[in-house]
């Protein structure tokens, strides 16, 4: 038997974990059972001959209808495990930029996608729809997203912080002397958003 040796970049490599994950593809082992073909294991990596549009990765999200989303500076894609399907400005009239650089999948199913200057989408029943200025969002750079314990959809921004009231974006209240430039948010349980 021949040993191969596979080299991943990070981003491949968290593209390929995430899929594994997302597909339950992970056997389930007890301690101490043997399982056939211990210490082997394949490795499947995708790239746009495969159908990507872009082979860096930026973001991933999964939504309840079992597909895994993955956000690329070509646009945003949905894969099966077998196929993608690439939404961006060619086919999708919500984008108008195509580079996705944070996604989110809210508690009730919703995938909302932020891109680098073209403000944040939201697709929820097969239909895109955009944010932007008009709804109140007023940096088109979208660096996190996240939805606290309330319910309430956070937009971290490199121009500040943003959160959804209805269908607007109300800018969160900031010291004047220190602008929030917010690239990463986490939602603590009861204890809101950091």
């Amino acid at each position: 038997m021949v040993a191969r040796r596979v080299r991943l970049s990070c981003i491949q490599s968290g593209l390929l974990l995430a899929v594994v994950l997302a597909s339950g593809a992970l056997p389930r082992i007890r301690a101490g059972e043997q399982q056939p073909g211990d210490g082997e294991f394949a490795a499947r990596v995708w790239r746009t001959q495969d159908g990507l549009p872009e082979n860096r990765v930026q973001a991933i999200s999964g939504t309840p209808d079992g597909y895994l989303w993955i956000g690329t500076p070509g646009g945003l894609v949905r894969f099966d495990g077998v196929r993608f399907v690439v939404y961006n400005r060619d086919n999708t009239a919500a984008f108008v930029d195509d580079s996705v650089s944070a996604l989110y999948t809210s508690s009730n199913g919703v995938l909302w996608a932020g891109t680098d200057g073209g403000g944040l989408l939201r697709r929820e029943n097969r239909e895109f729809r955009s944010y932007g200025q008009r709804d109140g969002l007023t940096d088109g750079f979208i660096r996190a997203i996240q939805q606290d314990s309330n319910g309430t959809l956070w937009v971290g921004t490199a121009r500040g912080l943003f959160h959804l009231e209805g269908q607007r974006f109300i800018r969160a209240a900031e010291p004047p002397e220190l602008p929030l430039s917010v690239f990463s948010a986490i939602a603590r349980r009861n204890r809101g958003l950091w």
